[in-house]
């Protein structure tokens, strides 16, 4: 191991399927500098996207949704996927990572799954006290509740325009391609 400044230097063994090899070769030329260097170089970089993407996402969130809710937000979808992912691995057998990500939410079980833990995430975050309903007028219990329509609006029958135009961009992304 050599040294250099406060960050040690080290040599790693890495082992790569010829074609990945190759990009990296050709890469590397057209950079002028070692294969090595093109690897670290890229290595670094997706570590800064990843911390970019991060960050971005919770200003977004918190710009969006405030602290709270935007960082219940984001434990909901970790969850989500992480654990969506793995019961999507355990009842498929598939190797294929971009087939774990994406194919658990057309999985029943796996569906399933990541809805229970979705549910176990949201009572962790559950203030404590006694449930107390609120008492209704005649009036107030005859006006449809902000689920029934977000539900509409995510089935294609939203009331208000607004409904109508963020559920279409969500049903869009659902689609079948």
């Amino acid at each position: 191991m050599a040294r250099r400044g406060k960050a040690a230097i080290v040599d790693i063994k890495i082992r790569m399927r010829e074609p990945l090899r190759a990009k990296v070769e050709a890469a590397a030329k057209e950079n002028s500098v070692s294969m090595n260097a093109e690897m670290v170089s890229r290595l670094e970089r997706t570590f800064q996207r990843q911390d970019t993407a991060d960050r971005f996402l919770r200003d977004f969130m918190e710009i969006s949704y405030g602290p709270k809710l935007g960082a219940m937000l984001e434990a909901i979808g970790h969850t989500l996927d992480a654990v969506g992912i793995h019961a999507n691995i355990a009842t498929t057998n598939e190797q294929d990572e971009f087939y774990w990500r994406a194919g658990w939410i057309k999985n029943p079980y796996a569906f399933e799954q990541a809805v229970k833990a979705a549910n176990a995430v949201l009572e962790t975050f559950r203030p404590p006290g006694r449930i107390v309903a609120p008492l209704q007028t005649a009036v107030e219990s005859e006006r449809r509740l902000p689920l029934s329509e977000i539900l509409d609006a995510l089935r294609g029958r939203g009331r208000t325009p607004e409904s109508r135009k963020w559920a279409k961009v969500i049903r869009e992304q659902f689609a079948d391609n």
